[in-house]
């Protein structure tokens, strides 16, 4: 009866169809738990086929739920095993499926072993697709490889959108198409680090085609465009890449050339460089420093990149050429050149080359190194020279500095020694030299000492600078000139004097120079290298004659109190006969009677048999130079010739000058004697300008200096001066000057308000036949000096042949 129906009582038997879930059945429909109608079916150890391609083994029921399943269903080559199928007549879901795994398949369609647990799956048999969603747990694949995303499972193979993680690197995208050993993946970015937690050694910035094929451990990648931007954040680069490899094996990064179509527009570009891929620096500043090169490996677990195919890398002014175009980017960002690189100085001039360079480049305006300069001499003797110190100055200006000790024998040239210091700079034509030379020389009395010095020197014409107040190494003071001592003249080329006390006759500063011509070295200004006839003084040393001549003004030594002497002229030592000569212009000043002095010149200029000086003697040029400048000196020798000057220079105006006076060092006597005739120039002003027979002497003496000064027209017609001592003694031929000199009131003749005192009066007879008798017995009066052309060389000196083999009181002066 109704009244007493169970629902175990209640069955319909029949035939199940449900679309393409699996194969129509028979089934008996019975009252399900919850009262509703339906059926359960275990399939036992067989399985099913399920949507026409799949094979289900599961507990299958049918209730209000729906078709629903609980078992292990097997797709392509994968297996699920779930607690819940929810099958519909288009499609199964899995809400989350026990594990989920794909076994590997090589032929034809490649699928690769894949393991997961926990995926929400949904499939969609017509469409030929089924998803695995990722849950919490992410894929495993490839033996050591996850995939962090969504899986798309056909019969065409497996797809996905996510992250595939393969320990030390990572490939992104929304397109990773699977294989048996590889994946490949559209619109990928590729991210490498050493450890699994470590610093990111690799990232694309852009999209690249990624292949990673894991039987060859390999990983290939190209540009979707023209170029990816590859950054390398652990050693601050990034580069502009067309295409690169990766071996996992050898822990590397194989970066592609190509010329990329944006290196022509790029700010920092060089005339010169490579073509292919730039790199660029994006160490703190390194202001964009790059290379472009044709291929490059970048090894992670060192950390450096090594480049190849490099014409050049500027940095600052400088262009580094790295040695068979290879270059090391290490750990820290910075570019090594190692062993044989080039480094040219100013990119606009190219002035100095520095090669066998080590280099390390932390900028566009930042790097050291060091190297060997190839310093080549006048004769082309190549000397190499170890540059220690290269960088750029704070002005971006390319410097290096190298050493050079006193033991490596370097020579400038074959003239000069040098230690010290070399400097290059970018803005030089020549190198710039710091230290101590020494000339070359075969004088045995001459001790040339080392000349501290710093200055840009040309090695084909070598100058030094030379100061006024030289030192040597160990900056004692050192002198170029002629000494006066107690009783000799002796010189200082680049030396010390000899005592405190000795009087410096002349000196020299400017440039040390050398003429390999004549065998000179000169030091003078370089304007009076250039034109000899030009104010300033001048030294010469011939190291073939051994003798030093010294130009310009020049002191005696002497201290004749209220009597001043001012000369300019030439002064010649010889160093193997000790003997010394001058050729000079001497003004001597002291008080005199103006009326007195135009007697005098009065007198000369009325003997119509004297003979005129000659006005184009090189020692009168460049002592009227020396005294008025060219420009002055030139008109008054123009209105000179003419027999009269408009106005009369003050600079010449003296108590009495001699324009013409040849002098020799007489050591016994310890005086300055006067040879050969003597130029009268002008007495206060009255110009007589004829040379005229008589001796000068100024003699050194413990008691005091004395002069003496006898000029002679005729034997009827003379003059005579002579002082010592604050007292000045004159006598003349003429009576009528003697009467007119005695009649000057005393207190005109003489200086007593102030020390030293001076007097000058009429000299007795004795003092001055004592002097004549003096004169003509050391044979002054007797000896003229040989006839010699004047040199107009800026060293002018005496040859050989007029330097005498024996003690002679004669030098002649060219």
């Amino acid at each position: 009866s109704l009244d007493h129906l169970e629902k175990e009582h209640f069955s319909l038997p029949g035939r199940v169809s449900s679309a393409d879930n699996f194969s129509d059945m028979s089934r008996v429909i019975k009252v399900q738990p919850h009262y509703s109608h339906g059926f359960t079916f275990e399939t036992g150890y067989s399985a099913i086929t399920t949507y026409n391609n799949a094979e289900l083994q599961a507990n299958i029921s049918l209730t209000n739920k729906g078709l629903r399943a609980s078992g292990t269903l097997k797709f392509l080559t994968a297996t699920i095993n779930a607690e819940d199928y929810a099958m519909y007549p288009d499609s199964m879901n899995i809400p989350k499926a026990k594990s989920f795994t794909l076994e590997k398949q090589t032929q034809g369609v490649e699928f690769p072993d894949i393991q997961s647990e926990g995926n929400k799956i949904h499939w969609e048999p017509n469409n030929d697709r089924m998803n695995i969603y990722k849950t919490d747990k992410v894929f495993n694949l490839f033996n050591d490889t996850k995939f962090d995303g969504n899986l798309s499972l056909s019969s065409k193979g497996l797809s996905g959108k996510g992250r595939m993680d393969m320990n030390i690197a990572d490939v992104r995208s929304d397109s990773v198409a699977f294989r048996s050993e590889a994946f490949s993946a559209d619109e990928s970015l590729f991210r490498l680090r050493v450890a699994k937690e470590g610093a990111y050694q690799v990232v694309t910035a852009d999209t690249v085609h990624s292949s990673v094929d894991f039987t060859t451990r390999t990983g290939q990648f190209q540009a979707k465009k023209d170029y990816a931007l590859v950054r390398f954040p652990e050693t601050k680069l990034e580069a502009q890449v067309a295409d690169f490899t990766w071996e996992m094996e050898n822990t590397k990064i194989n970066l592609g050339g190509g010329d990329l179509k944006d290196a022509a527009d790029f700010k920092y570009k060089t005339e010169g460089e490579s073509q292919g891929t730039r790199y660029i620096s994006t160490m703190y500043g390194a202001d964009s420093l790059n290379f472009v090169a044709n291929s490059a490996s970048y090894n992670y677990s060192s950390g450096q990149l090594k480049a190849e195919g490099v014409n050049l890398i500027q940095s600052a002014d400088a262009l580094i050429f790295p040695n068979e175009g290879k270059l090391t980017v290490n750990e820290k960002g910075l570019l090594e050149l190692s062993d044989n690189a080039k480094i040219i100085f100013n990119d606009t001039l190219r002035q100095h080359v520095i090669h066998s360079a080590n280099v390390s480049i932390s900028g566009r305006k930042k790097f050291t190194g060091s190297g060997i300069y190839d310093y080549t001499d006048e004769t082309n003797k190549l000397t190499q020279i170890d540059m220690t110190n290269i960088s750029p100055d704070k002005s971006g200006k390319t410097l290096a500095k190298g050493s050079i000790s006193e033991e490596s024998g370097f020579m400038l040239n074959p003239f000069y020694r040098f230690q010290g210091d070399i400097l290059l700079k970018s803005e030089n034509k020549f190198p710039e030299f710091e230290g101590a030379a020494q000339i070359v020389q075969e004088c045995e009395t001459l001790h040339p000492d080392w000349v501290r010095f710093k200055s840009v020197v040309n090695p084909a014409e070598v100058e030094i600078e030379v100061g006024e107040a030289p030192v040597n190494k160990q900056f004692a003071k050192i002198y170029n000139g002629l000494f006066l001592s107690r009783d000799s003249i002796y010189p200082a080329f680049l030396s010390q004097r000899n005592n405190y006390n000795d009087k410096q006759l002349i000196q020299a500063s400017g440039v040390l120079h050398y003429n390999r011509d004549s065998m000179i070295y000169t030091i003078a200004s370089k304007g009076k290298l250039a034109n000899p006839d030009s104010a300033g003084n001048l030294l010469a040393f011939n190291r073939n004659t051994c003798i030093i001549s010294g130009e310009g003004r020049i002191s005696l030594g002497e201290d004749l109190g209220r009597v001043q002497l001012n000369a300019v002229g030439k002064i010649v030592h010889n160093l193997n006969t000790k003997e010394t000569a001058f050729d000079v212009m001497l003004a001597v000043d002291f008080l005199f009677d103006a009326g007195l002095s135009s007697f005098i010149a009065k007198k000369i200029d009325s003997l119509p048999d004297l003979t005129g000086v000659d006005l184009r003697r090189p020692q009168y040029i460049r002592g009227l130079n020396e005294w008025l400048g060219t420009k002055q000196a030139n008109r008054f020798r123009q209105e000179s010739s003419l027999g009269k000057v408009r106005n009369f220079p003050d600079q010449l105006k003296h108590t009495l000058l001699l324009n013409q006076l040849r002098l020799v060092w007489d050591p016994a006597r310890h005086s300055y004697r006067s040879v050969g005739k003597i130029g009268v120039g002008n007495l206060t002003g009255n110009q007589v300008n004829r040379l005229v027979d008589g001796f000068v002497e100024i003699s050194k003496r413990p008691g005091g200096d004395m002069i003496d000064i006898y000029l002679k027209m005729s034997d009827n017609d003379w003059f005579y001066f002579g002082y010592t001592r604050e007292l000045m003694q004159i006598l003349s031929s003429d009576q009528d000057f003697n009467n007119r000199l005695v009649k000057i009131p005393e207190k005109q003749r003489k200086v007593a308000d102030k020390k030293p005192g001076y007097t000058y009066m009429i000299s007795s007879a004795e003092k001055y036949y004592q002097f004549l008798a003096q004169m003509n017995r050391v044979g002054t009066n007797d000896q003229q000096p040989p006839p010699a052309a004047e040199q107009e060389q800026p060293m002018p000196e005496t040859p050989d042949a007029n330097v005498p083999k024996e003690p002679t009181q004669v030098i002649e002066i060219e």
